[in-house]
């Protein structure tokens, strides 16, 4: 708006300036006639008209090319700005796509990231419950493998009291089930034929006093027949701690098995962690390399509008200087001519007075 203001009074004061010399060439045509018929200053009046119309060429001249000129550098002020605006407005519009777009994808990738991760919480958890389950199974194993090595040195010290024949009972263990009515009973046959020996002894040493052998040896006989009765028993015992020991060593095998499925589950569980720590590492990487690579961007072209902005600021200065320049030019022109015009009319007056 200042600017159209500026080149409106500038087209009015040139239109002035016009006219007044459009006055002037009238009133000195309307003076030549006069001035042909004097001769004494014919001469000066023809230099007069001479440097008048010297003056108005070059005036116009001047006026012309002060006209083209600021044309001209408003012209190419106003092109230049409108080519530096466009060139702003399209590399802004491109970064900005770019930016987008690289947003966009970065939030695509970390989509997929996020997808590929999504399963691990549940693997983990089901790692977690296969590893109590593991744990607890193992503390049963355990459990059991102690109970039945109990069992068995309970068992042995038995077959080694029967086998020996001491007198001296066995302290009874806490077991459970068959096998601790099977003891209970195998220790009160020995009670019984440990008894019946005794009995046996002394109706041997009664019999041997009173000469009896057939009583003796029928008495001998049925002992016999205990003896072998309490040897199969001992058999039965001795295969059933056979079957203990080798129920002890399955439990102790899948103790085995589950431990080291316990570590192969532990170790996997360990390298997924490890590798989706890589992957958010490589990640986070990813992200801050392409927020830096923005910020330059976004920070190259804030200095680009800057020096766009101060580049705009010379040439609105220059024009600014240029127009004060000009207008100081032409109040200068304008000053001559008034001082060529009042110096014209002054040599004019004489000359009309002479003529009247």
């Amino acid at each position: 708006m200042l600017r159209a203001d500026l080149v409106e009074k500038e087209r009015c004061q040139h239109r002035e300036v016009q006219n007044r010399l459009r006055a002037l060439e009238m009133k000195f045509e309307g003076l030549t006639p006069h001035t042909d018929m004097t001769k004494g200053n014919q001469g000066d009046a023809f230099d007069k008209e001479v440097s008048v119309r010297t003056l108005k060429q070059s005036n116009r001249a001047l006026h012309d090319e002060i006209d083209e000129l600021r044309h001209m550098q408003s012209y190419q002020i106003v092109e230049e700005q409108r080519r530096q605006m466009d060139l702003m407005d399209k590399e802004n519009t491109r970064i900005s796509e770019q930016i987008n777009l690289e947003i966009q994808r970065v939030k695509l990738k970390f989509q997929e990231k996020l997808q590929e991760l999504a399963p691990i919480p549940d693997l983990m958890k089901a790692t977690q419950i296969r590893m109590k389950d593991a744990q607890q199974a193992q503390a049963l194993a355990e459990h059991n493998a102690e109970q039945f090595a109990r069992e068995l040195i309970c068992a042995r010290e038995k077959m080694e009291v029967l086998m020996r024949g001491t007198t001296k009972p066995a302290e009874k263990p806490a077991d459970r089930g068959s096998d601790e009515k099977q003891l209970a009973l195998l220790q009160q046959k020995i009670s019984q034929l440990l008894e019946a020996n005794a009995n046996f002894k002394s109706e041997i040493d009664r019999y041997k006093s009173g000469n009896l052998v057939a009583p003796l040896q029928a008495k001998a006989i049925m002992f016999e027949l205990a003896c072998s009765v309490s040897r199969a028993k001992v058999l039965r015992t001795e295969d059933l701690m056979l079957k203990i020991e080798k129920q002890l060593h399955d439990k102790i095998l899948e103790c085995t098995e589950l431990y080291a499925e316990k570590s192969r589950v532990l170790d996997e569980a360990e390298r997924a962690l490890k590798r989706a720590n890589e992957r958010t590492e490589i990640i986070r990487k990813c992200l801050q390399n392409t927020v830096a690579e923005l910020e330059r961007q976004l920070a190259a072209s804030r200095a680009q509008v800057r020096n766009a902005q101060k580049d705009r600021e010379e040439v609105q200065g220059c024009m600014t200087e240029q127009i004060s320049r000009l207008n100081d030019n032409f109040a200068q022109a304008q000053l001559r001519i008034i001082g060529l015009q009042k110096q014209f009319q002054h040599d004019l007056n004489p000359v009309h007075f002479q003529i009247k």
